[in-house]
């Protein structure tokens, strides 16, 4: 397809982007959440989520490495932003009960259990590291042992700072 027929459809790269990335991230979204049993102990939970993680990456690799390079960008639009929220929203709340963690505490985990899983397979990509499917899964459970201790009531407390008074 030429150029030129790409904009019949779409009026801007930021449209085109959109559609795509909504398209992507709407397909991780059902190869994570179909069947999905949120109510599994924790690190089931997280075993069938890295599974599902690593099948989607497997399967459709250009996506992935789409979606590991648009998180985050300022032309997402709403649409796109509202796809993303329901992949994440169900996942948040699952980390949230599981560890009693505030919802930021929980969108951190998160986001760190994603970073762990991006990092491994750009530095299987790049040629850094070889996982076959069971060196992947060895890789998951790692990253839970790491994680596994998140918990509200484990988390270091912060003294508040008090004003000082005039």
């Amino acid at each position: 397809m030429g150029v030129g027929s790409i904009y019949r459809h779409f009026d801007s790269k930021e449209r085109l982007v959109n559609a795509v990335f909504r398209g992507a991230k709407a397909r991780l979204r059902d190869a994570l959440l179909l069947e999905l049993e949120l109510g599994a102990p924790p690190d089931a939970l997280f075993a069938e989520l890295w599974a599902r993680l690593a099948r989607f990456q497997r399967r459709e690799p250009v996506a992935f490495q789409f979606l590991e390079l648009q998180d985050h960008v300022p032309y997402l639009d709403a649409e796109s932003r509202d796809v993303e929220a329901s992949a994440l929203a169900p996942v948040m709340a699952a980390a949230a009960n599981v560890g009693g963690l505030s919802p930021r505490d929980a969108g951190v985990l998160i986001a760190i259990v994603w970073g762990a899983f991006v990092g491994l397979t750009k530095a299987e990509r790049l040629g850094y590291l070889r996982l076959d499917d069971d060196g992947l899964r060895r890789a998951g459970e790692l990253c839970f042992a790491a994680v596994a201790h998140a918990r509200a009531d484990s988390l270091p407390r912060h003294p508040t700072t008090k004003k000082k008074r005039s």
